[in-house]
């Protein structure tokens, strides 16, 4: 009986922890698609310098 107790309060658990980590990114996931067009040009280009810092640095 105990063995039964321990794996639901375990599986409570990892539901639990679940939930949280995706309503986190959930909310970083929302927050970066309500960007303005300018806002996401700006990250854009930052990406794309960073990309091709990494290609020259291969080089």
């Amino acid at each position: 009986m105990f063995d039964f107790i321990l794996y639901v309060a375990c599986v409570l658990f990892g539901i639990g922890l679940g939930f949280l980590i995706f309503r986190n990114n959930a909310v970083k996931i929302d927050d970066f698609l309500n960007r303005s067009e300018s806002e996401l040009k700006e990250f854009k280009d930052k990406v794309q310098s960073k990309i091709d810092e990494l290609k020259k640095r291969n080089d």
